[in-house]
């Protein structure tokens, strides 16, 4: 135990050795904050395998078990509709209940870990958003409007500088934003930078229903409310006329792949047309990082 807590510790200095001289001292705001999203949400994605396949395997074995065992002990059966009916002995019964219990749990397992990789995508986005928000406010110190405002002396005097106090009421702007539905953010952003943000953007609706469909895995365990109805039939979700109001959504792996896709392509454009139009003179560098990008997607095979 001791040398493998030897070999995580000499682990670690290489990892910061490592980051240390990779750091990019010179390169631009919007470039380290586009690199970051996507080392994260790109991490997020290669765990999908590896958590599905293990709980995947987990539910086989039970949904197994239990299959072997009706087969096993069952006395008779009959079809009735859709429905096989069968009977087991009486003595069997405490067995039969316990494997149908671990193979619900099992599946539920499968369920709850892909739903909380959404959750995971979704707040990685919200991180990312939050620090363009950052980046927009710090490039235009002028349009934090506190002319409305009033201070007290107290509020003003507990920071050590002018900068502090401003970068304290920046967080705060960021927190108010961060408090409205994904789609009002946008909007937001849309009103600052005088552009728009969703047009010909096709993959939009699955953006409001994922974050949607987050809200109802956070708060509702997936429970379908008028919220979520109202929202996907306002951005024209297809399919949303097929999904009924207090009917629980579940979450697939092929689901939760979807989200990555959409959610890497809705940040690296909103991150790329912010930088463009923030920082027009860094194009070449704006270019010089986008290329790499898109190449790494087609090398991997991740056309969407």
């Amino acid at each position: 135990m001791k040398e493998v807590k030897e070999d995580m510790q000499d682990y670690k200095k290489e990892i910061v050795s490592d980051d240390s001289q990779n750091e990019k001292p010179t390169c631009s705001k919007f470039e380290r904050v586009l690199e970051r999203y996507i080392e994260l949400i790109n991490t997020q994605d290669r765990s999908l395998p590896v958590i599905t396949n293990i709980l995947l395997a987990n539910a086989k074995t039970w949904s197994d078990r239990l299959s072997d065992f009706i087969t096993k002990y069952k006395i008779d059966e009959k079809k009735e509709e859709d429905n096989m009916l069968f009977s087991l002995p009486l003595n069997k019964a405490a067995k039969f209940q316990k494997l149908l219990k671990e193979q619900s749990c099992s599946l539920d397992s499968l369920n709850l870990a892909v739903s909380n990789i959404v959750v995971a995508i979704v707040s990685l986005y919200d991180y990312f958003f939050s620090e363009l928000v950052r980046l927009y406010y710090t490039l235009n110190p002028s349009v934090l409007d506190i002319s409305k405002k009033q201070f007290s002396a107290e509020q003003v005097l507990c920071f050590d500088t002018i900068e502090d106090f401003r970068n304290s009421l920046i967080e705060k702007e960021i927190e108010t934003i961060l408090r409205d539905s994904h789609t009002d953010q946008i909007e937001w952003l849309e009103k600052k930078l005088e552009i728009p943000l969703t047009k010909g953007v096709s993959v939009y609706p699955e953006f409001v229903e994922i974050t949607e469909r987050r809200n109802l895995f956070v708060h509702a365990n997936g429970r379908v409310s008028k919220q979520y109805l109202k929202e996907c039939n306002r951005f024209n979700v297809k399919g949303i006329d097929e999904i009924k109001e207090e009917c629980t959504l579940k979450c697939t792996p092929n689901y939760a792949n979807k989200c990555y896709t959409v959610f890497f392509e809705i940040g690296v454009k909103l991150g790329i047309v912010m930088w463009h139009k923030l920082k027009p003179e860094e194009y070449e560098e704006m270019y010089a990082f986008i290329d790499p990008v898109c190449f790494n997607l087609i090398r991997e095979k991740k056309y969407p």
